[in-house]
């Protein structure tokens, strides 16, 4: 092992990396390599956390600008949801990253950088979200009154849970339970 992760290192000597999150770009030094590791594109992704429960994808890019987005990937979180979000050049990416701590709504929206890993982790999670754990998502909340229960006894039931809130005005409660019981609700009110 030690043998070859010398001879690995002495074959790469030659060639430079370098990556930054939401930007990877590879050059190389040697001639004989540079066909096969000529300048990958640059990358744009933005991650947007904080996000109140109801935004649609049209709200978080009209958010960010509007601007130079290829694809928006909106998720789900204990905190709020979220969006990934693609663009298509640099422009466009740095002038969504100027949003960050704007409220929208009355939440206020962290907008950061972010890889296309992290993208492709929240569409597996989206096609296939009993392997993502915690809440699998139903109906869209329709709803601008999210009330996030956490802490919650385990084995707590969606009666219970109304009980406690007072049972009146409850349109929907959404207990975590992927894979397993967890001490998560959520909570939609009436208007």
């Amino acid at each position: 092992f030690v043998a070859s992760a010398a001879v690995s290192a002495k074959k790469n000597a030659n060639v430079e990396t370098s990556a930054s999150i939401g930007q990877a770009k590879t050059t190389t030094k040697n001639p004989k390599t540079a066909k096969t590791l000529k300048n990958t594109k640059e990358e744009f992704f933005i991650r947007c956390t904080g996000m109140p429960y109801t935004a649609k994808d049209n709200e978080v890019a009209e958010f960010l600008g509007g601007k130079g987005i290829k694809r928006v990937q909106l998720t789900t979180t204990q905190s709020g949801a979220g969006a990934i979000l693609e663009y298509e050049d640099n422009q466009s990416f740095k002038a969504a990253l100027s949003n960050n701590g704007k409220s929208m709504g009355n939440r206020h929206v962290k907008v950061m950088r972010c890889s296309s890993f992290e993208m492709a982790d929240a569409e597996k999670a989206t096609r296939n979200p009993s392997k993502a754990g915690g809440l699998e998502p139903t109906d869209a909340v329709t709803s601008e009154f999210v009330i996030s229960c956490r802490g919650l006894p385990r084995g707590t039931t969606e009666n219970q849970l109304v009980e406690f809130l007072g049972g009146k005005g409850i349109k929907r409660v959404e207990l975590a339970t992927k894979p397993h019981p967890i001490d998560h609700a959520i909570v939609e009110c009436e208007d």
